[in-house]
């Protein structure tokens, strides 16, 4: 007996990243279930959002439970996703009086922080703490914090004080983008290169 030919094939889209995250992030928090003790604080029926805001920003506060709660979850998703719109002066002042380094290339760095290898390394990881307390993205940031982490390099090696900041600049336009663009940013960084001892290939 013949087996029955295969049906035509359907024309498949393929989601975008955009929908991805969004859809997965929304369908977490419509699982999830928020900690007893935030719920208690905000009333039961806010056990959604308080668990979408634990996943998708750096953490629970009054204003953004409001803000959230205002828009609902599917508009908040939206103005998030688009990151570019969202007006961040705030933080990114702070950072940029705070944190010097950030934006320096390898070489200035060098030039600068010769005799003080840690101030670099120290002033990179506080511009994602501060971020994390007052910018507006906070969507974006905790993704550039999740990329950041899956194409970590060790720091500790050398040349790495010089090179770490950059390396972690030139992801973080691609959180939210093209996870090709996102893989070749990193495949390219020098802090990458010397992590995977490219210079003695």
């Amino acid at each position: 007996m013949k087996a029955s030919p295969d049906p035509a094939p359907r024309n498949v889209v393929s989601p975008t990243r955009r929908a991805v995250l969004k859809g997965g992030v929304a369908g977490a928090a419509a699982a999830g279930v928020a900690p007893s003790v935030l719920a208690a604080r905000a009333g039961e029926s806010s056990a959604e959002h308080l668990f979408l805001l634990d996943r998708a920003t750096f953490g629970f506060n009054s204003e953004a439970l409001a803000e959230l709660s205002a828009m609902g979850s599917e508009a908040w998703l939206e103005w998030q996703l688009d990151w570019e719109g969202i007006d961040d002066t705030v933080a990114e002042n702070l950072v940029a009086t705070v944190c010097p380094t950030v934006g320096m290339s390898p070489y200035l760095i060098h030039q600068v922080y010769e005799n003080l290898p840690y101030l670099p390394v120290q002033y990179a990881q506080m511009s994602y703490a501060l971020r994390g307390w007052h910018s507006q993205r906070q969507l974006y940031w905790r993704m550039c914090e999740f990329w950041t982490n899956v194409f970590s390099t060790h720091v500790e090696m050398m040349d790495q004080e010089w090179f770490w900041t950059p390396y972690n600049q030139t992801l973080v336009p691609h959180a939210l983008g093209n996870f090709r663009d996102l893989l070749q940013a990193s495949a390219e960084g020098a802090s990458m290169l010397f992590y995977l001892n490219q210079e003695l290939s």
